[in-house]
């Protein structure tokens, strides 16, 4: 039973400190932010164009929130507790508040778009982690059915 309390308080605070990450790149300037981008390109070796700048920076969106989800999703699972959609709601919350944020950042815009892509990455995240857990409860119902018909025999 301590053990379970400990692995959902480390959880929520890898989601609290993960949702702390996202603010913290949104406080950043719009300079250092496409310094991020422009390095990216550098390590994947494509070129620093408009482009692959945006490609780069809608990826980031995606991916940062779709860890987000995953986090999410596993905290509720941990906890056992609220709607199954809670997970999307509260991600989505985070990028509306995130988009406000970069409103008041020099340089920066929030984007209705941009919150968009953040709520996608969370939904994705939300439907594997759907279709992984019930891949799971299956493989476990026929091990158990398995294991039935050996003890009978």
């Amino acid at each position: 039973m301590r053990s379970r309390k400990i692995r959902v308080c480390c959880m929520l605070l890898l989601t609290a400190v993960w949702i702390g990450f996202i603010i913290q790149r949104s406080l950043q300037p719009a300079s250092a932010s496409s310094g991020e981008s422009s390095a990216v390109l550098a390590v994947l070796g494509l070129p620093d164009t408009r482009i692959f700048s945006v490609l780069i920076r809608k990826a980031a969106h995606v991916t940062e929130y779709g860890i987000l989800g995953v986090l999410l999703c596993e905290d509720f699972r941990l906890l056992g507790a609220g709607p199954k959609m809670l997970p999307l709601g509260i991600g989505l919350a985070v990028a509306a508040a995130d988009e406000w944020i970069q409103t008041m950042v020099p340089g920066r815009a929030g984007r209705v778009s941009d919150a968009a892509l953040d709520f996608l990455g969370v939904w994705a995240a939300y439907l594997l982690f759907r279709y992984v857990g019930r891949l799971h409860r299956k493989r476990k119902e026929r091990a158990e059915e398995k294991h039935g018909r050996s003890e009978r025999a």
